[in-house]
């Protein structure tokens, strides 16, 4: 894989595969774990690839194996710090900004494109996840929503519109269930 500005500690484990575009530009400020396993569970296939011109930032991130994630030509994907468990997929065609202390369950997806155009809606948009942000387990966070700081998305919940700081969101569509609540990771 041939990269582009600053890259520090970007591990692939096994039964990863990375496709990078010559263009795409790296910025890895402390970690980047791809594929990373529980010591109870073994490595399965993942996939990370990243298109022309997509700018990838990171801080401290993992994401666990089984993993799919997509960054399409002229995007932006920003970590902070966290981890994604196994399962997750990822599709960032516009721009997805994730926070500091953020922990993702396991099959969770995030998209901020619809993969396909619908005549007369917006296709895509910005996805931003502050500060704090714990997701639960088969999630689903939809194109050109906000999740404030330290928000709870419950398991299972389809997030289609903005989550405001320190509440918990779940259902399908996710609607807020309770606010100031807080949680520790």
């Amino acid at each position: 894989m041939r990269t582009r500005g600053r890259v520090h500690n970007l591990k692939a484990f096994p039964k990863t595969k990375i496709v990078a575009a010559p263009t795409a530009t790296f910025d890895i400020s402390e970690s980047l774990l791809l594929g990373q396993r529980a010591s109870v569970s073994r490595y399965v296939p993942s996939l990370a690839r990243f298109g022309a011109g997509s700018k990838i930032i990171v801080g401290r991130f993992a994401i666990h194996t089984g993993f799919r994630l997509i960054v399409g030509e002229g995007a932006e994907f920003r970590l902070g710090s966290g981890y994604f468990s196994h399962g997750v997929q990822i599709l960032c065609n516009c721009q997805i900004v994730i926070g500091d202390h953020c922990m993702f369950g396991p099959d969770v997806i995030i998209r901020d494109d619809d993969g396909h155009e619908i005549i007369g809606a917006v296709q895509q948009a910005p996805i931003i996840i502050g500060d704090d942000v714990w997701v639960g387990a088969r999630a689903i966070i939809l194109k050109g929503v906000t999740i404030g700081d330290g928000a709870i998305i419950a398991a299972g919940a389809v997030v289609t519109t903005d989550v405001p700081p320190r509440a918990i969101a779940g259902g399908v569509p996710a609607r807020v269930i309770r606010e100031n609540v807080s949680h520790r990771g």
